[in-house]
């Protein structure tokens, strides 16, 4: 799995109060019939895998149990339970899950390209949430994974299912960008500055003002939208990447808890057990 470009769409609130898709948002024409490479389910009690650019590619996944995290550039993006991503392998990335997680995935070879300024092409953002009713989708991947041997003898069958699979994701992202909630908006811009300054230590309240609402509200809109506290995101989503820095770079719990905002090693490592069930020191388990 690989993350491009942020494709994602802007939202703006229009006239009659709805928030529509801004027009200057990159969509993807697809150019050939896709040819389905894998189709599989998934599971481990933690993972981490980077993955390099890789031309002509598209993997869509839905996230089983658990929870991955993504992380391309300076953008990290949480995919929790029912949310699909739509991971276009045009930019290197980083994925990864502290705790046991399971995913089914569908990856197929197809030339596409990015469409500039047009919303003629598919609309296909990285994490498409499951509140957006996600179900057709993932029902599309499981028949995939489950019937493989039988569409592997019938590509332009199995092209088809990648294709539907596509254009659903097409169509909640531009029924969300239609009549998406102004809670959802908040969300989603607290999700991005998390992103631009989760190596600072992050308040719910600083978030709030750089939203311009109260604290109380930004912590109810966003469990309501993402699942989880806001704290609980933010927590979350360094704890997974000191993990990695620790595995990796074999950096000390304190040395890499400093890079993201933390000045308490013991804090830090009670917090990860509390959130995963084991130490932030024990060795990844294989499947």
């Amino acid at each position: 799995m690989d993350i491009s470009e942020d494709i994602s769409a802007d939202i703006s609130v229009n006239s009659s109060g709805k928030f529509s898709v801004d027009s200057s948002v990159d969509t993807i024409d697809i150019r050939s019939l896709p040819s389905v490479r894998f189709a599989h389910a998934y599971q481990a009690d933690s993972y981490r895998n980077r993955f390099p650019v890789m031309t002509g590619v598209i993997e869509v996944s839905c996230i089983v149990e658990g929870e991955l995290y993504l992380k391309t550039g300076a953008e990290e993006l949480r995919a929790g339970e029912g949310d699909i991503l739509c991971l276009l392998h045009a930019e290197s990335a980083e994925v990864c899950a502290p705790a046991f997680h399971a995913h089914h995935t569908v990856s197929a070879a197809l030339d596409w390209e990015v469409k500039r300024d047009s919303l003629s092409g598919l609309l296909l953002p990285a994490v498409t949430p499951a509140a957006l009713g996600t179900d057709e989708i993932r029902r599309i991947i499981d028949q995939l994974v489950y019937q493989r041997p039988s569409f592997s003898e019938s590509p332009i069958r199995s092209a088809s299912l990648f294709l539907s699979i596509l254009c659903e994701i097409d169509r909640c992202s531009r029924s969300a960008g239609q009549f998406l909630s102004g809670e959802m908006v908040y969300a989603d811009k607290a999700r991005k500055y998390i992103g631009q300054h989760i190596h600072e230590a992050i308040t719910q309240a600083e978030v709030a003002a750089h939203l311009g609402i109260s604290p109380g509200y930004l912590c109810s809109v966003f469990k309501k939208a993402q699942g989880i506290s806001l704290m609980q995101y933010i927590n979350r989503t360094k704890l997974t990447a000191i993990h990695g820095l620790m595995e990796t770079e074999h950096l000390k719990l304190y040395e890499a808890a400093a890079l993201y905002g933390y000045t308490d090693a013991n804090y830090v490592s009670r917090l990860y057990r509390k959130l995963y069930q084991h130490n932030i020191s024990d060795r990844p388990q294989k499947p």
